[in-house]
């Protein structure tokens, strides 16, 4: 995160899906899921934030089945799906109001491999989709890092803000 950028009121949590753990079972809400992990970090002045959430997947087709589902609920009646260009192997990007503090945001679901992650970013006086498509950035960067086995380095200034 760039200089300035601290955790916010979500702290990074994570945790591994047991394989015997009854939601891993199909057609379950984390049906071949593996992990998950969570945070959000707020800028500098606190105007505005960012809300991190990955699931790691046993395979392809189980990522395919998560980012489908995740992209389904993200999109939901009260946000409007707009144009964003693609992020990872596939991705769908919305905009909004936060729902418990009525600030606007843009988000985007992401698949990368068998990673769904979701990045949405949120700010008071407005939720810019380029800010927005620079976290995605990072976030796929960081994500194929760890997929290769290597320490994930990408920061933001690298992707454009």
């Amino acid at each position: 995160m760039p200089t300035g950028w601290k955790t916010g009121v979500q702290t990074l949590a994570g945790r591994d899906v047991p394989k015997d753990s009854p939601c891993r079972r199909p057609s379950h809400v984390c049906a071949g899921m593996t992990s998950h992990a969570i945070v959000q970090y707020d800028n500098e002045d606190s105007t505005g934030n960012v809300y991190f959430e990955l699931s790691a997947y046993e395979d392809r087709e189980a990522a395919l089945a998560g980012y489908k589902s995740r992209s389904a609920s993200f999109v939901g009646k009260d946000n409007r799906e707009i144009s964003m260009p693609t992020v990872g192997n596939a991705s769908t990007a919305c905009t909004g109001s936060n729902k418990w503090t009525g600030d606007p945001f843009t988000g985007v679901v992401m698949r990368v491999g068998t990673v769904v992650a979701s990045v949405t970013y949120t700010h008071k006086n407005k939720a810019d989709p380029q800010m927005l498509l620079s976290l995605a950035r990072m976030q796929v960067e960081r994500i194929q890092q760890a997929q290769r086995g290597e320490t994930p380095t990408a920061r933001l200034e690298d992707h454009g803000s």
